[in-house]
């Protein structure tokens, strides 16, 4: 809806949608590794922990 508003204010054409699919793996990959490498100090810092800390953390 609002592409087409766009595409015809512009350049007198509705916009159509186009999705690649090289484009939503890329992006895919680059989540993944960003939520992996965000994950890894916590992880760690958590399994440094005994049991008795962990539980008296709170």
């Amino acid at each position: 809806l609002l592409s087409r508003a766009v595409g015809m204010a512009f350049i007198q054409t509705p916009l159509d949608f186009a999705y690649a699919l090289n484009g939503i793996a890329y992006w895919l990959v680059i989540v993944v590794v960003v939520g992996t490498l965000a994950s890894i100090a916590p992880a760690l810092s958590a399994a440094n922990l005994s049991v008795r800390a962990s539980l008296s953390y709170e």
